[in-house]
């Protein structure tokens, strides 16, 4: 069987219809979507609503789990979240899927899924680590930490995605794979990423693929959708991300709290024009 994994849609419908052509084009037969279905771009009810029409299998990422508390008022959230103008897209987010039936699969998702060959070999996906979603195995991750998260489990090679950027290595005799993001990539190529695994003789090869795809019509869909005149500042931000395919909104933040500044348009401006 060959199988599509990606990650990292962040409500990029254009981009996930370009990487599922390409995906069925190139044989896949099945598909596995390592998180972060939502949040960042604006297409996000279209895009849970089409993965679970075509059967896709799905893994929780950490923006799925943060529309989800958001929407329950999950109090490990602090209050103060909805209330801070740079979350306005997060709420607009949960908004748009509280209009359909989306937020109710997204709380159903496990957090990890394995596959197996005939000969016993495995693979692991989970949207960060297996251990916590929210920890990314990533290009500037050490190996002597890779290790310590990856040595519990058995499978021959561990799928992560959450960092936005393609990754393969081989640590501790695993190998260990980045699928980068099909709709907001953070390393300055704005084409969609996944991967694909080959099953050949019961061992998996695997591919890593980049498709181009339309988008003038994924960034027209911030305006078109009023995610852009809603989603405030963020929606600015991340509008900024899928033009540039750089990460823009987490350094900003960590930037402005440092300097104890808070999350304005002429701050963000500022940080914007340091960056290039």
């Amino acid at each position: 069987m060959n199988i599509g994994v990606m990650g990292d849609i962040h409500g990029n419908f254009d981009a996930l219809k370009a990487v599922l052509s390409d995906a069925f084009s190139e044989g896949v037969e099945r598909i596995l979507v390592n998180g972060d279905l939502v949040n960042r771009g604006p297409n996000n009810t279209a895009v849970v609503e089409y993965l679970y029409q075509i059967g896709a299998s799905i893994v929780l990422g950490n923006h799925d789990d943060l529309v989800v508390k958001w929407a329950d008022r999950d109090p490990s959230l602090q209050k103060a979240f909805y209330r801070d103008p740079i979350w306005d897209a997060t709420g607009w987010c949960v908004s748009q899927l509280n209009a359909s039936e989306s937020l109710d699969k997204l709380r159903r998702l496990p957090k990890i899924l394995s596959i197996e060959t005939e000969m016993g070999q495995t693979v692991l996906i989970s949207h960060g680590s297996p251990r916590d979603l929210r920890e990314g195995l990533g290009i500037d991750t050490a190996d002597s930490k890779i290790v310590e998260i990856i040595e519990p489990y058995k499978a021959g090679v561990v799928i992560g995605s959450h960092t936005h950027m393609v990754m393969e290595r081989q640590v501790s005799r695993k190998k260990v794979i980045n699928t980068g993001s099909v709709g907001a990539p953070f390393d300055n190529d704005p084409r969609a990423a996944y991967v694909i695994l080959r099953n050949l003789g019961g061992e998996w090869r695997i591919e890593f693929r980049r498709v181009a795809y339309d988008r003038d019509s994924a960034m027209g869909a911030f305006k078109t959708t009023g995610f852009l005149a809603e989603g405030g500042l963020s929606a600015q931000i991340f509008l900024t991300e899928l033009k540039y395919a750089k990460s823009f909104f987490t350094p900003f933040i960590k930037w402005c709290s440092k300097l104890e500044l808070d999350y304005t348009g002429a701050n963000w401006l500022v940080f914007r024009d340091s960056c290039w």
